[in-house]
């Protein structure tokens, strides 16, 4: 009976080693950041352009999404700061900017000049729900930035995208607090010199095709 026993015991000993030697299951996540597309821009010296801002909901390992557990945003922010920009002569410039119209409610904005925009985008006190991405693969738009490029060519200004510290301003219908979660990005705006193809294309007007005669 004994050495039965001992048997038995030797085969769970196994196993168990066996399965400490496995892999652990993948755990379902749920994890957010902000987003600004590519990291470099070039544009032309003194060139206007645009920049979408979002917070992306990123689903893992079968994750459900919980922003649209949470009945979406009641409210969101998001604060884009022109880092220093040492000996730039004229760096790249915060000109202007649009909000995503699904915020419903009035929105709280900083503006402190051309290198600080802050702003925190709320839901109407009637609503019963805010935006969760659903539509957009996880991806809600907070704003859109229109910014003008330095004069001077071959310099870069760089801006970072984050959550304003110490404040609980991005939050989910059920008060859930997701500013912890929220992963800054960057993005540089950099003035190369431009080819004389693209030199051309931005001075010169298209030439009208002639009509032929009928």
């Amino acid at each position: 009976m004994q050495s039965c026993k001992s048997c038995w015991w030797a085969a769970v000993l196994l196993l168990v080693g066996a399965m400490a030697g496995m892999p652990a299951p993948a755990q379902a996540a749920v994890s957010f950041s902000f987003d600004v597309g590519p990291a470099k821009k070039e544009v032309l010296p003194g060139q206007q352009f645009t920049v979408d801002v979002n917070l992306v909901e990123t689903l893992t390992n079968g994750s459900p999404s919980l922003l649209a557990a949470q009945g979406g945003l009641t409210q969101a922010q998001v604060t884009i700061m022109r880092l220093d920009v040492g000996g730039t002569v004229d760096p790249t410039r915060i000109t202007g900017y649009t909000l995503n119209p699904a915020f419903t409610g009035e929105p709280s904005i900083n503006d402190f000049g051309d290198d600080v925009f802050d702003v925190t985008l709320f839901m109407d006190f009637a609503a019963f729900s805010g935006p969760d991405g659903s539509g957009t693969g996880g991806v809600i738009r907070l704003a859109t930035l229109t910014l003008t490029a330095g004069s001077v060519i071959n310099e870069s200004t760089k801006f970072d995208v984050r959550d304003f510290a110490g404040f609980d301003e991005t939050i989910t219908f059920n008060n859930t607090v997701l500013d912890p979660l929220i992963s800054p990005t960057s993005f540089t705006v950099a003035t190369p010199e431009p080819s004389v193809g693209i030199y051309l294309l931005a001075i010169v007007p298209p030439l009208r095709r002639k009509q032929r005669c009928r």
